[in-house]
């Protein structure tokens, strides 16, 4: 999958977002609408790579879904949702009803809300408070993402293009130090 989108936030505009995904590896490409790459999340389980192109080193992975507004979601399940589909685990109908179902797999879960005809993720919440809602659906692929942390702020995605090409060569990662090392 390679896709593209404008990214707003609560503190701007002007940015984009591109994820690419072969198999279970994939990259989120976060960058200036005139500029270049600012950061790169990476993942090629059970490894994340969070590169910081900015400041030229590379921040602690576990911060990765974090810095990118998605709580305790893992990255290699947001190319699945920008995808319309569910990532890997137990399923089970969550008590308050209303289309909403809990899904946990090792590591992390959420709370996800469906919708029929054709069935689509319309909402996403995490533990932590994130929430998560999908809109503008083409089929079960959302044209719009709308990501709000506990804190209050917010970033919406906007889908530019969407390629299924399964023949997607990942890049090699640039070799930065941590960030913080002495140099």
């Amino acid at each position: 999958m390679a896709a593209l989108y404008r990214m707003a936030t609560s503190r701007g505009g002007g940015l984009r977002v591109a994820v690419t995904t072969r198999g279970g590896t994939g990259r989120i490409v976060l960058s200036r609408q005139f500029g270049g790459a600012v950061m790169i999340a990476a993942w090629n389980p059970p490894v994340v790579r969070l590169l910081d192109l900015h400041a030229g080193c590379e921040r602690d992975p576990a911060r990765a879904a974090r810095i990118l507004g998605l709580g305790s979601l893992p990255l290699s399940a947001v190319p699945l949702l920008l995808g319309g589909r569910l990532p890997a685990g137990h399923i089970t109908e969550d008590p308050a009803g209303g289309g909403w179902v809990a899904l946990a797999a090792p590591g992390w879960r959420c709370r996800v809300r469906l919708a029929p005809e054709p069935w689509r993720v319309v909402a996403l919440e995490t533990p932590d408070g994130t929430r998560i809602t999908f809109s503008s659906h083409t089929a079960s692929v959302p044209g719009r993402v709308r990501i709000t942390r506990p804190d209050g702020t917010w970033f919406t995605l906007e889908l530019v293009r969407l390629e299924w090409d399964t023949s997607t060569v990942l890049p090699p990662l640039p070799g930065l130090p941590p960030c913080g090392a002495a140099g």
